[in-house]
C-alpha cells in the first residue's frame, strides 16, 4: 500500500461525503491534510525503524541488548577492568591503603590498589590493583616507569614485574550479534560440546573456544580458549572461565581449561613502492590486516587451520602505495602452512624492505 502523503490524503478524502469539505482551504481539508502529513511521516520513518529494532540482524545498542537478553537468553559482555600486580617498597609496618594511586610515567595510565596491605620485614609488599576505568588501553608491561599518584608517607617506590591483563571493552554490536547467531546455530544442551563453548564465551575476554570431548578418556573434556585480539589466554582469564564452568558443569565431569597453543608466524618481504616515505604506513597497515586475517581463521575446525601464502601475499599487494612484491616468505618458506588442531597463529615478526 502506498503510504505517501498524497496517497493517504486521497484515501481520507474518499471517506468524506460532502464535496465542499474536500476543497483545499476548507476546515475539513486542512484537518485531513495535517493527519495525512503526520501519518506519512510515521510510515516513512517509524515503521521502518521499528522493524529494524525488533530483528537481531538490524537492531543496535539497547534494542539489541533487549533482544539478546529476553529473546535469546544471551547477555552482552560488559567492559572489565585491567588488573595488575605491583611490588611496593617502603618502611616496615607501613600500610598500603586501599585506593593508593599508581601512575605510569610513560602513558599516564592510572591504577588503584585494591585492599589494604602491610609492608613486612623485607621492606616490600606485593599488591593487586585495577585500572582507573574499565576497558582496553590500560596495559602495563614489566619494568614500566611508575610513580605514586600522590605523596604517601613511608612508601618509596613501586614496580611491576608481569604484564597486566583483563581489561576488555564492552562487547560490540557485531560480536554480540555473532555470538547470538552461533548459539542459535548450535543445539546447546546442558553439558554437551555446544554448552561448554557457549559457557566459555560468556566470559569477557574470550574470543575463540575449541572443545575436545573425551580428550583424556571417558568423562573428560578439554576446553581450549583464545583471548580477544588473537592473544594467548593468561592465567587470570583461564581461572575466570574455569570458575564459570566448574560452577555449572555436570557432576563428575573432569574438565580442563587451558590456553590454546600459539603458533608463531614470521613474514619477510621485499616490496616495490610509489615512494619509500610510505614504508612505515605500509608496515602498520599490513600488520593490522594480517592480524585480522589470522584472527578470522576457524579455530574450532576439526581439520587443520591453513595459513595461506596466497592470501597473505594478496593482503600485502592490496596495501595502498605497494606497487609490487618481489619476494615474500612465511617462516622462511614460500608455501602455505598447516597448523595443528588446538593451536592458533600469531604474528611473531614482520620484516618488510624496499627493493633496490
Amino acid at each position: 500500500m502506498d503510504n505517501s502523503y498524497n496517497a493517504i490524503l486521497y484515501r481520507l478524502k474518499e471517506k468524506i461525503q460532502n464535496p465542499a469539505s474536500k476543497i483545499e482551504g476548507s476546515f475539513t481539508y486542512d484537518n485531513l491534510s495535517s493527519v495525512a502529513n503526520e501519518l506519512a511521516k510515521f510510515y516513512s520513518y517509524e515503521v521502518g525503524t521499528l522493524l529494524d529494532r525488533i530483528h537481531v540482524d538490524t537492531a543496535t545498542g539497547e534494542d539489541l541488548d533487549r533482544l539478546g537478553k529476553f529473546e535469546h537468553n544471551i547477555q552482552r559482555l560488559e567492559a572489565t577492568y585491567e588488573e595488575a600486580v605491583f611490588k611496593i617498597y617502603g618502611e616496615k609496618g607501613k600500610t598500603v591503603a586501599d585506593g593508593t594511586g599508581i601512575k605510569s610515567e610513560d602513558t599516564g595510565v592510572i591504577f588503584y590498589v585494591r585492599g589494604d596491605y602491610i609492608i613486612g620485614d623485607s621492606g616490600v609488599v606485593t599488591v593487586t590493583g585495577i585500572a582507573a576505568a574499565k576497558g582496553s588501553g590500560y596495559r602495563l608491561y614489566p619494568n614500566a616507569k611508575l610513580k605514586f599518584l600522590e605523596r604517601y608517607t613511608g612508601l618509596t617506590k613501586v614496580e611491576i614485574d608481569t604484564v597486566s591483563s583483563g581489561g576488555y571493552d564492552r562487547e560490540s554490536d557485531e560480536n554480540y550479534r555473532k555470538r547470538i547467531h552461533e548459539s542459535e546455530a548450535n543445539v546447546v544442551g546442558y553439558g554437551n560440546v555446544a554448552w561448554y563453548k557457549a559457557t566459555a564465551k560468556s566470559v569477557s575476554g574470550v574470543d575463540k573456544v575449541k572443545v575436545i570431548d573425551l580428550a583424556r578418556g571417558p568423562g573428560t573434556v578439554d576446553v581450549l580458549i583464545v583471548a580477544e585480539g588473537n592473544e594467548a589466554a593468561n592465567e587470570s582469564l583461564i581461572k575466570k572461565v574455569k570458575d564459570v564452568i566448574e560452577a555449572n558443569k555436570l557432576a563428575g565431569a573432569n574438565v580442563l581449561i587451558k590456553a590454546a597453543t600459539t603458533f608463531p608466524i614470521e613474514i619477510n618481504a621485499t616490496i616495490r613502492v610509489k615512494n619509500e616515505s610510505y614504508l612505515d604506513d605500509i608496515k602498520t597497515a599490513f600488520k593490522k590486516n594480517l592480524n585480522t586475517y589470522l584472527s578470522e581463521l576457524d579455530f574450532d575446525t576439526t581439520l587443520r587451520q591453513r595459513v595461506s601464502y596466497a592470501k597473505i601475499l594478496n593482503i600485502l599487494l592490496s596495501i595502498q602505495n605497494v606497487t609490487d612484491v618481489d619476494t615474500m616468505s612465511i617462516n622462511k618458506n614460500n608455501v602455505s602452512i598447516d597448523i595443528e588442531s588446538g593451536s592458533f597463529p600469531i604474528i611473531s615478526g614482520i620484516s618488510i624492505g624496499v627493493a633496490r
